[in-house]
């Protein structure tokens, strides 16, 4: 087969778009998660929250983007546990003001929002399971391609201080961690309990 000059200028072109693409896709803004632990030792700095069952959460924490790209249609919920996640304010009598979500619309780093949650144990159990994770599912920007994410913190703090270690760990543990987030994945899409959820008004 022979190729004459134009068809070479052709296929360095094509090369050429194909690696400009890749590196757009690859660095291309997303949001990133990190959740923080709030303190509730001190008096009244947190509203007090009961499940069903007049049970008091064991952990309240902050869910925060600290990506480079806004996160839409969030959602936060709990493997092998339970998770609420919350908005809420303290007014100027001292009293609290509180709305639970089921959906936050949007999450950006630039504007320092955060999502609050609340967390419990399984229904039965006194602690949080070893295994507990706290789950996040969004839809990435241009929300018009209906992209989306999910990621998987652990909650108990030897587990996560051992995937903050283990992150950048060899191929074979990465290609495992991302079969098992796509797999986690997958069963988000393909529950209805979580697919029926909607908005829900916020404070």
């Amino acid at each position: 087969m022979h190729l004459n000059f134009s068809d070479i200028i052709a296929v360095i072109s094509l090369g050429w778009t194909a690696a400009t693409f890749g590196r757009t896709v690859r660095h291309r803004p997303e949001a990133s998660w990190m959740n923080s632990y709030i303190v509730t030792r001190l008096t009244n700095v947190t509203p007090p929250l009961t499940d069903e069952h007049g049970r008091l959460p064991v952990r309240k924490a902050m869910i925060a983007n600290d990506g480079d790209g806004d996160a839409f249609d969030v959602r936060v919920f709990g493997h092998n546990c339970i998770i609420r996640t919350y908005a809420w304010e303290k007014l100027s009598n001292g009293n609290w003001k509180i709305g639970e979500r089921t959906m936050v619309p949007r999450i950006s780093n630039e504007d320092g929002d955060d999502v609050k949650i609340a967390i419990w144990p399984p229904e039965g159990a006194d602690a949080i399971p070893e295994d507990a994770r706290i789950c996040i599912h969004w839809t990435k920007s241009p929300t018009r391609l209906r992209r989306c994410g999910y990621e998987e913190i652990p909650l108990t703090s030897e587990l996560a201080d051992k995937w903050w270690e283990e992150k950048d760990w060899k191929a074979s543990h990465r290609l495992a961690e991302r079969f098992r987030a796509w797999s986690a994945h997958r069963r988000f899409h393909h529950n209805p309990e979580d697919a029926r959820k909607s908005p829900q008004p916020t404070i």
